[in-house]
Parts: C-alpha cells; sequence; structure tokens
C-alpha cells in the first residue's frame, strides 16, 4: 500500500505542476523514487517467499507490469526535458498495482517445465517491451496534443515514441527468443499454436512494422503517433484480452 499511495501522490504533483504550467521541475521525481523502492522491496520480498521471481500468476505478473511500468516513467522522465508522460504512465502504473492488491495472493508453485532461467527473461523481458510500449503510447498522446501549438516540444515528444518503441521492441524480441528456448527445452517445441503466442508474435509484428516504417519509409509525425496509441491497445489485449476471452496456455 505505501507503493500505491506514493505513485497517487507523485501522479497528482505531477498533475499540479503541468497545471501551473512548471512542467520542467522534477518534484514529482522526489516522490517517485520512495514508490518504486517500496514497490522494490514488495518484489524482493515475494520472491524470497515464494522460492522465485515473482511471475508465476495475476499478482505477481501485475506487480511486476506496474514496477516496469514506474521505472520506465523514471528513466524517461530523467532522460528528457519534458515533464507530461507521467500524467498517463502513472495512473496505468497504480491502477496495475491496485489490481495485484486486490488479485489473489496465493502462492503458485513452478511446475517443472517453468524451473529454468529462460522463462523468467522471457516473462521479465516481455514485461519491459509492455512497458516502454506504455510509454511510447504516452508520448504519443502528448506529441498529438502538443504538435501544432508547440513544435519543440512535439518534436521532444516524437523522439520519446520512437526510442520507446525500439526498446520495447528490442525487450520483446528478447522474450520471443528466449520463449521460444525455454518452449523447446520444456515441450520439445519452438513454436504453439495457440492464442498467447499468436498475438505475442502479432505484437511483435505490429511494431516491427512501425519500426520499418520510421528507419526506412520515413514515417514520421501522426502516422507514427496513431499506430502507437492503437498498438497499445494490443498490448492491453495481448497480456489481459487473451487470457479473458481465449484458452491458453499462458493463463494465470
Amino acid at each position: 500500500m505505501g507503493a500505491l499511495t506514493l505513485y497517487i501522490i507523485s501522479f497528482a504533483v505531477a498533475l499540479t505542476e503541468a497545471l501551473k504550467n512548471r512542467e520542467g521541475t522534477p518534484l514529482f521525481r522526489f516522490i517517485l523514487i520512495p514508490a518504486l523502492l517500496f514497490h522494490l522491496a514488495a518484489l524482493i520480498v515475494r520472491s524470497y517467499y515464494v522460492g522465485h521471481a515473482p511471475m508465476a500468476n495475476l499478482y505477481e505478473t501485475l506487480l511486476f507490469f506496474s514496477f516496469c511500468v514506474g521505472i520506465s516513467t523514471l528513466v524517461y522522465g530523467l532522460r528528457y526535458p519534458v515533464r507530461m508522460i507521467e500524467l498517463i504512465s502513472l495512473p496505468v502504473a497504480w491502477m496495475l498495482l491496485f489490481l495485484a492488491i486486490r488479485a489473489d495472493h496465493k502462492f503458485t508453485p513452478l511446475f517443472l517445465a517453468l524451473k529454468t532461467i529462460w522463462f523468467e527473461v522471457h516473462v521479465m523481458a516481455s514485461f519491459a517491451g509492455y512497458a516502454l510500449f506504455t510509454l511510447s503510447f504516452s508520448a504519443a498522446f502528448f506529441f498529438l496534443f502538443y504538435m501544432n501549438k508547440d513544435f519543440k516540444k512535439g518534436k521532444i515528444y516524437e523522439e520519446m515514441v520512437n526510442s520507446a518503441n525500439v526498446w520495447g521492441f528490442s525487450f520483446f524480441s528478447l522474450a520471443m527468443f528466449s520463449g521460444a528456448i525455454w518452449a523447446y527445452l520444456a515441450w520439445g517445441n519452438y513454436w504453439f499454436w495457440e492464442p498467447k503466442t499468436i498475438w505475442s508474435f502479432i505484437l511483435w509484428f505490429y511494431f516491427a512494422g512501425i519500426i520499418h516504417g520510421h528507419y526506412l519509409k520515413s514515417w514520421r509525425g501522426k502516422r507514427v503517433a496513431w499506430m502507437t496509441i492503437f498498438g497499445f491497445a494490443v498490448v492491453i489485449f495481448t497480456y489481459v484480452g487473451v487470457g479473458l476471452m481465449m484458452k491458453s496456455s499462458h493463463n494465470l
């Protein structure tokens, strides 16, 4: 609860600064950092008690996804001289954390197929990718907001979109690669035709298309921003929708 409270306070401070047109002030960071430390402590404690990385059930993945969004927000807040992305990314972080708190906290023992480093790399890289796609979604929204109002800010947000898309795609590529190795070691096949795997490939291919279009076809501006915003819907469906609407071996 400490991390959740601090996330909400950090968002409230960021919103207040934005409304007062004090976008350059870093005050929200001084609250976000202890929130992340509380959050990291919760992940470490959970790992200690369950005996493995916290990613075996819905509670643990929500907890880890939320942390990845929070740490990505901090990194991009330090990297770029604008302070608006947190108005979207921080609510995503604390809503995910709120859902984690309300989820079943039962311990889920890892069955034999999951007891490999490739499973842990696969899941951690997946959620790092999801988090960065969340950041690119936030930046795309503010690019569209500023593109005709403030050219300089608009360019910064456009750069953030492209950076977060590339890093998100890189982490998600690692997730696909490590997932294939894990599947082969566990079941003897690199690929399974099941909903989660298919939608993960769709998500990977979709962002590959955006990056290809940007660097090789010179896609810029609104086209990339709108595609990135739609891509976040694909992220959410891949993480949550598949589990709710389809039977999958990845269901938590």
